[in-house]
């Protein structure tokens, strides 16, 4: 079949497979949802969703309570979920001591990762102590199962050590991120 360009249309017809020089087409080029599984290979990140909250929280809570930090994934198939928080948690005391809390990251309500001891640095805050400028990080690469849809959050709660706690303390920016990873 002979190679055929229309100006008018800007279409070329009568190419062979191969037959377009590297560099020609570009990923602006192609289609959505043109490259399929077979053509990614089986690494990559498929979706990335993110959640964030400065909704403060002042609790005196020694069972966890919500922080206000979530995010939710649909993914396909059964992938995995690289789940990133940092969490802004800081503990208060009256007294002498360290003050700290607890954390834990859930997966609907399922807890998956658990942090027992999230330490406070110490700063005078009128009788007591608060810690300045704390924030807590998790990384965690989930096996969900198969494809659906999940809420990834995160809990705490104040340690036998500390009289309260706060997350997202004067507006402080806690984020969760969630990139499904193909399996």
């Amino acid at each position: 079949m002979a190679i055929t360009i229309n100006g008018t249309s800007n279409t070329i017809t009568g190419l062979a497979v191969g037959g377009v020089p590297d560099g020609t087409i570009d990923t602006d080029a192609l289609a959505a949802g043109a490259v399929t599984a077979a053509k990614r290979g089986t690494d990559g990140i498929l979706e990335i969703v993110s959640g964030t909250t400065t909704t403060e929280l002042d609790s005196t809570s020694t069972s966890y309570v919500d922080t206000g930090l979530t995010a939710t994934i649909t993914t396909t198939g059964s992938n995995k979920v690289l789940v990133l928080v940092n969490q802004v948690i800081r503990a208060h005391y009256q007294g002498s001591g360290a003050a700290s809390s607890s954390m834990k990251l859930l997966r609907d309500s399922t807890g998956i990762v658990e942090i027992g001891y999230v330490p406070t640095v110490r700063a005078q805050f009128n009788s007591g102590y608060l810690g300045g400028g704390d924030s807590a990080a998790i990384v965690y690469l989930d096996s969900p199962g198969s494809g659906g849809t999940y809420v990834y959050k995160v809990q705490a709660k104040r340690a036998s050590d500390g009289d309260q706690f706060y997350c997202q303390y004067d507006s402080g920016r806690s984020n969760i991120i969630l990139m499904e990873i193909a399996a």
